[in-house]
């Protein structure tokens, strides 16, 4: 991976006649309270209706499954959740925002847990979302899409994003890039990595991480013990990608319990992201 350093507090260093160092000043948080929605699962900021403020999708544990979207009101607080429903008897399953048909507005992508489909939601620009756009994926060998995190860049430069996804036959989980199509569509994946049987994927991350200029993907491998539910061990995997759906796969950490992984600029680079579709995200380094 990057051999930027990953730091938990920063240091403001300033100099007169002498260098002085101060510890940077805690931020405080004031606790307010939304109108609240179904149990969520996993929660996303993005900001759907151009407004600069960050709004909030939440991906719901309820039956029937679906989404909640809550729009920003700019002062901390949310407006009351809509909700979208996912096609009748799918999962709860993870998102992934971009702007997947070029449109400059910011669409969701979702898994189908179960199934071997992609649904797309086109965003309108204004918080609201037309009804999904649905693509059938060729799977491998029966595969279907597992319950594990999703994410988007562009990983052959073309001006379209791609996903990774995680495929699952039985025992076996497998990485895919799949393929946009720059309408909201996806076909073609490709498998990236197919980790050991009885192994899961347990978490993805987007980035640039050898400043290449090359969307890259990096995720955990967990597996149990023999005849346990016990974590035996965990790896970090950094796909390095060639921009053309290539991927040159390292092994840059090992452990023997659980391990949670995201990814962000942690040295305050100020450079962008490689093509993952919505304005503002900082390039990931560590």
């Amino acid at each position: 991976m990057s051999q930027t350093r990953c730091t938990l507090a920063a240091v403001v260093c300033t100099a007169a006649f002498a260098v002085s160092c101060l510890a940077q000043t805690n931020p405080t948080f004031t606790n307010v309270v939304s109108k609240s929605g179904p149990i969520p699962v996993n929660m996303y900021a993005v900001d759907l209706n151009g407004d600069g403020f960050p709004d909030m999708v939440q991906d719901t544990a309820a039956s029937p499954n679906g989404f909640t979207v809550s729009l920003a009101n700019g002062d901390g607080t949310y407006k009351a959740p809509v909700t979208y429903m996912l096609p009748s008897g799918t999962a709860p399953a993870p998102i992934a925002t971009g702007d997947f048909n070029n449109d400059g507005k910011a669409d969701l992508a979702i898994q189908l847990t179960g199934t071997n489909q992609i649904a797309v939601y086109l965003g309108n620009g204004d918080g609201t979302f037309q009804a999904p756009k649905t693509s059938t994926i060729a799977l491998p060998g029966g595969q279907v899409f597992a319950s594990a995190p999703l994410v988007t860049a562009d990983y052959n430069k073309d001006g379209k994003l791609d996903l990774v996804a995680v495929g699952a036959a039985g025992s076996q989980q497998t990485v895919y890039v799949v393929e946009g199509d720059g309408t909201g569509g996806f076909a073609t994946p490709q498998m990236i990595l197919n980790p050991p049987a009885g192994s899961s994927v347990g978490n993805l991350a987007i980035g640039d991480f050898d400043d290449d200029a090359k969307a890259d993907v990096a995720l955990t491998v967990t597996t149990p013990c023999s005849g346990s539910t016990s974590i035996c061990n965990t790896t970090v995997h950094a796909l390095y990608g060639n921009g053309a759906f290539g991927f040159t796969d390292t092994t840059p950490y090992s452990t023997n319990a659980l391990f949670i992984m995201s990814a962000g600029d942690a040295n305050s680079a100020n450079v962008t992201t490689a093509d993952t579709g919505l304005p503002g995200r900082p390039k990931t380094s560590c």
